[in-house]
């Protein structure tokens, strides 16, 4: 059931609007939050977290469903809605989800995080989680001693490959095109690295292996080889899922909200945080800090402007 007007809408229920509810609801406000799509948040394929400080090793769909009853248990009404249009009406905030419903408040924070550009490649959807990761950062300890391999040549995919070249027994940067996009130090890093041999000009065919990834089949030239590793991880850029913010907010070229360290867009009243924020930080720790600081941002904002 929809509730009358709440003080606060959060759009997203990752780690960044899970937080920004559960620190809005826990200080009295009457919080909405639309989950969005299931499984939607990146960290719902984290087969396990174990940077988080202070939490022990679980998966991201566990950690997820955790959040999701704290914020229960703290008053937030939660409804599997996905926002699809955003317009404002004397100040007040209003969102029309997938099924028509408007929904009314006079702030609203923005988690609706991104979603990864995927290579088209067989197999692929079998392996997520069991192998094949977007994030170095979160899971490359997970890989330490092994066989991995990066696929993209920008900056992400270079960076990615110097931390998973520290902790792995060896890594295959694979380069879609001849030569990679990233900053020159970057470059010049991986090649002084002895455990990593680059890949350019190289398309991932398929993926193969049981109950977990074995091994790539690389197409280079004309030439197919068999890469055996235990890691794959996907470095080919992210879309921000803004596409029903077009025209409302201020954006980048790219789709990324602009928003201040204090999560404040161009609207007052308009909070955003997370992975959709440009130039975030995308890791679990940051996304959660930054809704709590848009939930303490938009209580602020209400005490003084309503």
């Amino acid at each position: 059931m929809k509730p009358d007007r709440p003080d606060l809408l959060v759009l997203g229920a990752g780690p960044a609007g899970g937080t920004a509810a559960l620190f809005a609801a826990r200080i009295g406000r009457r919080v909405a939050l639309l989950t969005g799509p299931a499984g939607g948040s990146l960290i719902a394929g984290a087969a396990e977290i174990d940077n988080y400080p202070g939490l022990p090793r679980l998966a991201g769909h566990d950690f997820l469903a955790t959040l999701a009853r704290q914020c229960q248990d703290a008053g937030v009404e939660l409804a599997a809605r996905t926002a699809r249009r955003f317009t404002v009406e004397n100040r007040y905030k209003i969102i029309e989800d997938d099924t028509g419903t408007s929904w009314t408040a006079p702030a609203v924070v923005i988690a609706v995080g991104t979603s990864p550009l995927p290579p088209d490649i067989p197999g692929l959807d079998r392996y997520w989680g069991k192998g094949i990761s977007f994030c170095a950062w979160c899971d490359g300890q997970l890989f330490r001693g092994r066989r991995v391999a990066v696929y993209g040549g920008g900056n992400t995919a270079f960076t990615s490959v110097t931390i998973l070249a520290r902790l792995a027994a060896e890594a295959h940067l694979l380069l879609p095109k001849r030569i990679g996009t990233a900053f020159g130090s970057l470059r010049d890093e991986v090649k002084r690295a002895s455990n990593v041999r680059i890949w350019p000009g190289v398309k991932v065919e398929a993926v193969m292996g049981d109950t977990a990834l074995r091994a790539l089949t690389l197409r280079q030239d004309q030439e197919i080889t068999t890469l055996e590793v235990d890691g794959l991880f996907i470095t080919l850029g992210q879309r921000p899922n803004t596409g029903f913010l077009q025209g409302s907010l201020d954006l980048t070229a790219g789709g990324f909200i602009r928003a201040d360290a204090a999560g404040r867009t161009d609207l007052p009243g308009v909070f955003a945080a997370g992975d959709v924020v440009d130039g975030s930080f995308r890791q679990l720790v940051v996304a959660c800090g930054a809704g709590a600081t848009a939930a303490l941002s938009a209580e602020r904002y209400l005490l003084q402007q309503w």
